[in-house]
């Protein structure tokens, strides 16, 4: 059912332009404040348990694959625009 409403909103580009803006600022906010986690993570120096060490690692991960995401719905978003206008 979403879906089907994504495609919906695509035949209106205002709305899917403004939809895409929203979810590239959406992602870099997430990405930035990432960052800034794992940044004052490693402030102190303290001795961590193998699990906190796989959960900060796993946490990078994530910000590197949401860092290509946000990048590639750039991409999409201005190719959309140039294709439209």
């Amino acid at each position: 059912m979403a879906l089907n409403n994504n495609a919906k909103i695509k035949n209106i580009p205002y709305a899917y332009i403004t939809f895409r803006v929203i979810h590239i600022t959406f992602s870099i906010y997430i990405t930035l404040k990432g960052i800034m986690l794992i940044k004052g993570t490693f402030k102190e120096p303290q001795k961590r348990t193998l699990l906190e060490i796989m959960q900060i690692v796993f946490i990078g991960f994530l910000l590197i694959v949401m860092l290509f995401v946000t990048i590639e719905n750039i991409i999409h978003t201005a190719s959309y625009i140039n294709k439209i206008f």
